[in-house]
């Protein structure tokens, strides 16, 4: 624009946009950086049959699927600044229809963008005017198939009654099979009472929509993550109708955010707990002091001269094994982590006294000493270990320093060793 809005008409400039967009006989929505609607305008409400607040926080592909999806109008949004083209829409009645979109990109000021500005003209009776019903229903019918997520109608009891082609590929059921099923016969039993509870909200009136995370049964056996949405379709008088669904597939997306996790609370090369995870749950013990717990803080004597002698790779591969014998020789409950290069810690569940350390301490010594068949050769290698009890006056940072101490203690001690403190 030429005016300028940061200069003394900004004010001025600034509210002519907003009466304009309010004024304006298309329909605009105004999308944030996720793609959630923010505001529309009067239009948009009409188009939709949905007020400004039940709009408010909607996902726009849950409202406009473009009828040319690929690239699709995010990436080309985020590339281009603009999208042009028609999108099929279901208004909150049931009724379907086409409109005529333009989408442009929204930008901070450093030039990322931050949201998007959609503008759609209905344009079903231009576009389908010269359609018989048959036909129109047909387009909509290839319109729905075709698009990138699943789309359902669900009835109010449940079960499926139209399904598209991405549904039946994200459950494997083909759609004569899914129609004659209910989504609690997908449901996986462990998130079934979460679903059917928002079910009964729906049909009791207190939300008109949800937004759920769920696994779904695949036909094949194995669990599907979906991100579901379900919004209610009621008649003028209010009487419910059906359900619209909307199902992605986040398998995949849930899968790395495991393997992040995981990442981010391991050890990479043991696959033991690191030290972060190692305090976290130190001090979830220390605030339940009664059950009585206890650290071990182990250190190899000679792994220097191992690695030294058969190299970083048989050195890495001895830690791992050190590491599989010490997680056998635990009881349920405790935790093994790996500190850094030949330090490990062991959290224990239970010991009160020095008395009930002892026994865990030498099953762990005796675990580390047995000899190593290694690619390189058989080694053989022992530890020094510092052990003692938690109490809830002492910080999780001092009682794994204590037991680093008395680690020390043990190698003073000639190795192969263990000190209680």
């Amino acid at each position: 624009m030429a005016a300028d809005r940061d200069g003394p008409d900004g004010g001025l400039v600034a509210a002519g946009y907003v009466a304009a967009v309010a004024a304006s006989r298309d329909a605009v929505l105004i999308t944030n950086a996720a793609g959630v609607v923010v505001e529309s305008n009067s239009a948009a409400q009409a188009l939709l049959g949905r007020g400004r607040d039940q709009l408010a926080g909607l996902a726009i592909v849950d409202l406009m699927l473009p009828l040319t999806v690929r690239p699709s109008v995010s990436e080309q949004v985020r590339r281009d600044g603009r999208w042009a083209g028609d999108v099929g829409f279901v208004a909150g009645d049931g009724t379907s229809g086409v409109a005529e979109s333009v989408v442009s990109a929204v930008r901070q000021a450093d030039g990322q963008v931050c949201g998007a500005v959609w503008i759609c003209r209905d344009v079903t009776a231009a576009r389908l005017g010269r359609l018989t019903v048959s036909e129109a229903d047909q387009q909509w019918r290839l319109t729905i198939d075709r698009a990138p997520i699943g789309i359902a109608l669900v009835d109010l009891d449940g079960r499926w009654l139209q399904v598209n082609e991405e549904l039946c590929r994200i459950v494997g059921y083909p759609a004569e099979q899914l129609l004659r099923m209910h989504f609690q016969d997908l449901t996986h039993p462990d998130d079934l009472d979460a679903s059917l509870s928002l079910f009964a909200q729906l049909m009791i009136g207190d939300i008109s929509q949800y937004r759920l995370e769920k696994r779904y049964c695949h036909a094949r056996g194995h669990d599907v993550w979906v991100n579901i949405s379900v919004g209610l379709v009621a008649r003028e008088d209010g009487e419910p109708l059906h359900l619209v669904v909307h199902v992605e597939d986040i398998t995949e997306r849930r899968k790395l955010m495991e393997q992040l996790q995981q990442r981010a609370s391991t050890d990479p090369l043991t696959g033991l707990a690191n030290r972060e995870t190692l305090m976290t749950e130190l001090a979830v013990l220390r605030r339940a002091p009664s059950r009585g717990f206890g650290v071990a803080y182990l250190d190899l004597d000679g792994f220097k001269e191992i690695n030294d002698v058969h190299g970083h790779d048989a050195g890495d591969h001895l830690l791992a094994m050190v590491s599989q014998r010490l997680t056998a020789a635990l009881r349920p409950g405790d935790l093994a982590a790996r500190i850094g290069g030949d330090e490990f810690a062991v959290l224990l569940v239970g010991p009160k006294d020095s008395a009930s350390l002892r026994p865990i301490v030498e099953r762990l010594l005796a675990a580390v000493a047995a000899p190593y068949h290694l690619p390189s050769g058989t080694v053989r290698i022992t530890a020094s270990i510092g052990a003692t009890t938690g109490a809830p006056d002492v910080s999780a940072r001092d009682l794994l320093r204590l037991a680093d101490s008395a680690m020390y203690q043990a190698k003073r001690h000639g190795k192969n060793a263990y000190h209680l403190a």
